[in-house]
């Protein structure tokens, strides 16, 4: 007897090393592994029905009991295991029916995560369990896939007997299948292919038979539920009639092309969702062959047909149904506290029912139905559907029916023959502008949204697709997330724009003081001043505005130049002009982009008698505005001009020290009007018509200067500092008033109130040798929640 086994196993290892070498695969047969088996190490195969890693008639793991011929050891993969070819597999574990073999031949097996099984080629199969008798689960963490079946398990057949019934094969059998990672069977075009393939397997767990917390995935169906028995008292036992094998679809996907579960013979049961958990578990694929099918936490299921003697909604659970139209093949029970999940889109079709129930069809007192919205339920006046249909429809008279909008309502709702009709219209002004609130909007935002209604119920006739319709409607009933999609209706009230606009005016007057100040050092040293001079500046400032009180802050880059001439009148009066080019970029911290290009003419000049100084300037400006706001994908585009007149005068008195040392008090007025032209803007369905603005600023300041002169090489060095603080005595706000260009009330959208107090401090130093003069500085300006930085480099020639 053991000559003869020995001869067999011989036999066997040599047939299957030929074979391994024709597929460039590995086979191990009949061998016995006492501490388990595991592959660390890559395999490959390839040519057609070629196999990776083949497990023949091994046994795994020390007995349990004598004599129980039963082997508990864990098969393990924790590798990349492959093949290529038509019909190929990656991973075969087959065990032929023989009298003089073991029964089971291992405990579980387990695929490891970060592991791969993978089969490529028509037909191909990634993990083949052929008459494989586990005394475990197959539990897969990693990736098992094929292009014709993800995982196999079916029956093996003796070669010895003369005909392929049941009785001369040996089936598999396994505890059950536990899936966390992905299991695919998608064919190379994606329409064919099987996720999991049952064809000949006993569960001897059926309880827990298939549970997947991942992903099962078919390109035809996902799980096929083909030739299987259950007895949960061993392998080779006749099957029980009254078990029922356990889908239990915890979380993640099942999804089939055609069907995500196939077969069955009214065996399964089907259980979605775990009570108590917020973990999502889809089922997308039509479903077939189920006998029950239990909702127990939260559970969607996109399926035209649903074939299944009852479908139940567990209480406090949530089922969430994604096909346009869905029919039950069966019963359908929402119990108490359960929620119902219903679509609407531009694809449902009128007077067909949105859920069809072939059976009775029960809505139990404290269910709640709700209705996913789409865009054509703004339209005026309401739409009406047929929501659910069934041969005896019940439905409790505290059932709930709702839209997942809050912006949308169910005005009103019949049952009339099996028949559910509902009709759902928009809510009021009063009704949006609460949820706005709620939701932390302002009055403005509140504004916009009551104002968008209007337009909502155009966009419902015209395009119920709309980008920004569809954005309000998946914030569904967050009335956090709605007065988010609101608050990008409203303008930009930031003030960006604005203080672009007067930075530019800033900037030159500070390019102009810096130049009235070196004339009066040239005066102070006892230069006499020739009778024209020209300068010219590079500008550039970064300003920053923090968010206050619920408006969005912004970034402000500045880049221009100034360019001048001024004339010495007299002894104590110079006149000048200058002209200046401020290009900025505003972003804001919503996204939003606002370019500024300003064009400033100044007419300057300073005045001294003996150490009292007055300068002052009168600017006008022209400047073009080109903004986007984005909304919801959408960009609204807008360009307009606006006109600017400052007016600078300071006043201040130089005392002089040793060592060309110079204190020089300083008080100054500044005012700034600026005028925005209304425009109207284009590009999404939410782009605005804004009316005119027109903002003032109006300061009083006061400072000190210290300056130095130095001879250094050939010319002088003159260093400075300068410290001011202002106050801003009207402090305007940024104001709007805008309507929809597609229609709507106007409203109005107001900014903060500016911080009214600011203080600048500033560094520089000049070099002068004979008749130029070149140099920088650097200032900073701050105010609550704002900052700016200007750095300027300058040369001047005097004639």
């Amino acid at each position: 007897m053991k000559l003869k086994q020995s001869l067999l196993a011989v036999a066997v290892s040599v047939a299957y090393v030929s074979a391994a070498h024709a597929s460039d695969g590995r086979v191990i047969a009949n061998q016995h592994f006492e501490n388990g088996f595991t592959n660390s190490t890559s395999v490959s195969g390839s040519g057609n029905d070629s196999i990776g890693l083949h497990l023949l008639d091994v046994v795994v793991g020390n007995r349990e009991a004598e004599n129980a011929g039963l082997y508990n050891g864990t098969i393990t993969n924790s590798a990349n295991v492959t093949a290529s070819g038509v019909d190929a597999s990656a991973f075969t574990i087959e065990q032929t029916p023989r009298p003089d073999f073991y029964k089971v031949m291992a405990g579980s097996f387990i695929n490891g995560k970060n592991s791969t099984i993978k089969a490529v080629g028509e037909g191909s199969t990634g993990l083949h369990l052929s008459g494989a008798v586990l005394g475990g689960v197959v539990q897969n963490d990693g990736v098992i896939s094929g292009e014709g079946v993800g995982l196999d398990l079916d029956s093996t057949r003796n070669g010895d007997a003369e005909d392929e019934d049941r009785e001369s094969s040996l089936p598999s059998s396994i505890q059950s299948i536990d899936n966390a990672g992905e299991i695919i069977g998608v064919s190379a075009d994606g329409l064919s292919g099987r996720g999991i393939l049952v064809d000949g397997v006993n569960f001897t767990n059926p309880e827990k038979g298939i549970t997947n917390t991942g992903t099962i995935r078919g390109g035809e169906i996902g799980i096929d539920l083909d030739q299987f028995s259950m007895n949960p008292s061993g392998y080779n036992l006749p099957p029980v009639d009254n078990e029922r094998l356990q889908i239990n679809a915890d979380s993640g996907l099942i999804q089939g092309g055609s069907y995500a579960i196939y077969g069955g013979n009214g065996k399964v049961d089907l259980n979605i969702g775990e009570a108590q958990s917020s973990e999502l578990s889809s089922i997308v694929g039509n479903i077939n062959g189920i006998d029950r099918i239990l909702v127990a936490g939260n559970g969607l299921i996109d399926a035209s047909l649903i074939e299944a003697d009852r479908l139940r909604v567990g209480e406090n659970a949530t089922l969430t149904l994604a096909a346009t139209h869905t029919t039950v093949d069966g019963n359908f029970n929402l119990m108490q506290g359960a929620t119902l999940g219903l679509p609407l889109s531009a694809e449902t079709q009128a007077n067909t029912p949105v859920l069809t129930v072939t059976g009775t069809a029960d809505l139990a007192s404290g269910s709640t139905v709700v209705i996913n919205a789409k865009g054509s339920d703004f339209a005026q006046g309401g739409a009406n559907y047929d929501l659910i249909s069934a041969e005896t429809l019940n439905i409790a008279p505290d059932v709930v029916i709702k839209s997942s909008s809050s912006l949308l309502v169910v005005d009103s709702s019949t049952l009339a023959d099996g028949t559910l009709n509902i009709k759902v219209t928009g809510v009021g002004d009063e009704e949006t502008g609460a949820v706005i609130e709620t939701g932390g909007g302002d009055a403005s935002v509140q504004g916009a949204a009551q104002s968008f209604m209007s337009v909502a119920e155009l966009l419902a006739q015209r395009n119920p697709n709309d980008a920004v319709l569809k954005a309000l409607i998946a914030a569904g009933s967050d009335a956090q997330a709605i007065a988010n999609v609101a608050k990008q209706l409203t303008p930009e009230v930031n003030g960006g724009a604005a203080s672009a606009a007067n930075s530019s005016i800033t900037l030159v007057n500070n390019a102009i003081s810096s130049r009235s100040s070196n004339l009066r050092a040239g005066q102070s040293s006892g230069d006499m001043l020739s009778g024209t001079g020209a300068w010219f500046q590079i500008l550039s400032s970064q300003a920053n505005q923090d968010a206050r009180s619920g408006v969005d802050g912004y970034d402000a880059n500045s880049r221009g130049f100034a360019l001048g001439a001024d004339h010495n009148l007299n002894d104590n009066t110079v006149l000048g002009v200058a002209y200046s080019y401020v290009k900025s970029n505003v972003q804001s911290d919503n996204g939003n982009k606002t370019d500024v290009e300003n064009n400033t003419l100044t007419a300057y000049g300073t005045w001294t008698e003996g150490n009292y100084f007055v300068d002052g300037g009168l600017s006008y400006g022209k400047g073009r505005n080109d903004s986007k706001r984005f909304i919801s994908g959408t960009t609204a585009k807008g360009s307009y001009d606006s006109d600017m007149i400052g007016l600078n005068v300071m006043a201040g008195y130089g005392f002089h020290f040793d060592h060309n040392l110079l204190v020089e008090p300083r008080v100054t007025a500044r005012y700034t009007n600026l005028s925005i032209d209304g425009f109207s803007e284009h590009g999404s369905s939410a782009a605005l018509k804004t009316g005119d603005q027109r903002l003032e600023v109006g300061e009083l300041g006061a400072g000190v200067r210290v300056a130095g002169s130095f001879d250094l090489g050939q010319g002088t060095l003159e260093p400075e500092f300068k410290l001011m603080g202002y106050h801003d005595f009207i402090g305007d706000k940024s104001s709007t008033t805008s309507v929809f260009t597609l229609g709507g009330t106007s409203f109005v959208a107001t900014g903060v109130t500016p911080a009214r107090d600011s203080y600048e401090v500033g560094v520089g130093a000049n070099y002068k040798l004979g008749a130029v003069t070149i140099g920088g500085s650097y200032e900073r300006l701050l105010k609550t929640g704002f900052d700016a930085d200007t750095f300027t480099a300058k040369v001047r020639y005097d004639f």
